[in-house]
């Protein structure tokens, strides 16, 4: 895809598995690519495209038009913006910052009124569907923005999306909320796998063949289909951000609240057992 849009620099910081990703789409669609990880040797050798990896978050930062935050936590994310170096020191005013962390509604709001006291426009854009799908260039983005901020940044989001996945849910926090949905979801279903699967093994049953027919049943779902490389690495956090939205905002959610126990009480060795 071309870049059709006035942003013609880029930086991503954090060279994850996602950030990777993004790196190599956004430089594949004509964009000139900065890139930053604290670990600075991992993201060169990560780092497949004409990007240039930089080794320090300044030199990654004051030259791009928009930055992406794609770390996994929040402290990573406030580092990025508040340390030496960071979006508050090294950005201009004009600047978008796309908030591509899966914090809380709060937190991305928290950054955001930073940012807007240097005149810096944020846009929370966390993602969804996985690193296939990362590699795919076919996520889903979650955005919440001031209108006009969605229309300057979608062309660059749509590098690592397209038109119809890239969805406008209304202001700073929106996007974040809309993430937490559906990581909800997410590990409900994660719990609930596991427990049917660890019963057809008890009634020794073919555990593929099991998975590949409740994927055509009315009881598919999209951690089902992920299974054979599922993990609750970020469950912890993920129910967190749920757990704090339902106090803020006075919802009760008891089945959620069973998932958050659960989930964090699956063994790995009976995951893997189930793959």
């Amino acid at each position: 895809m071309a870049v059709m849009a006035d942003i013609e620099t880029v930086a991503v910081i954090g060279v994850g598995t996602m950030g990777e990703a993004m790196v190599g789409h956004i430089d594949e669609g004509g964009y000139d690519v900065y890139a930053y990880d604290v670990d600075c040797e991992k993201a060169k050798e990560a780092v497949e495209s004409r990007a240039t990896v930089t080794d320090t978050l300044e030199r990654a930062v004051r030259p791009a038009e928009m930055i992406i935050i794609a770390v996994g936590t929040y402290e990573q994310a406030k580092s990025v913006v508040y340390d030496t170096g960071g979006i508050l020191e090294s950005a201009t005013a004009g600047d978008v910052v796309a908030i591509s962390s899966t914090l809380s509604p709060g937190q991305c709001i928290s950054l955001s009124e930073d940012l807007r006291d240097e005149e810096i426009e944020p846009i929370g854009a966390p993602t969804c569907r996985g690193e296939k799908a990362a590699r795919r260039g076919d996520l889903l983005v979650f955005v919440g923005s001031d209108r006009s901020v969605y229309d300057k940044a979608r062309l660059v989001l749509e590098q690592f999306s397209s038109p119809e996945n890239v969805v406008h849910l209304g202001p700073v926090g929106s996007g974040q909320a809309a993430k937490a949905a559906n990581n909800a979801l997410l590990w409900s279903s994660v719990v609930a796998n596991q427990e049917v699967l660890l019963l057809a093994e008890a009634y020794e049953l073919d555990l593929d063949l099991v998975r590949e027919l409740l994927q055509k049943s009315t009881g598919s779902n999209w951690a089902l289909g992920g299974w054979d490389w599922m993990h609750t690495k970020w469950a912890h956090k993920d129910m967190d951000i749920i757990s704090d939205m339902a106090k803020r905002q006075d919802v009760r959610i008891p089945s959620l609240a069973l998932t958050e126990q659960l989930v964090q009480e699956i063994d790995q060795d009976e995951l893997d057992r189930t793959r």
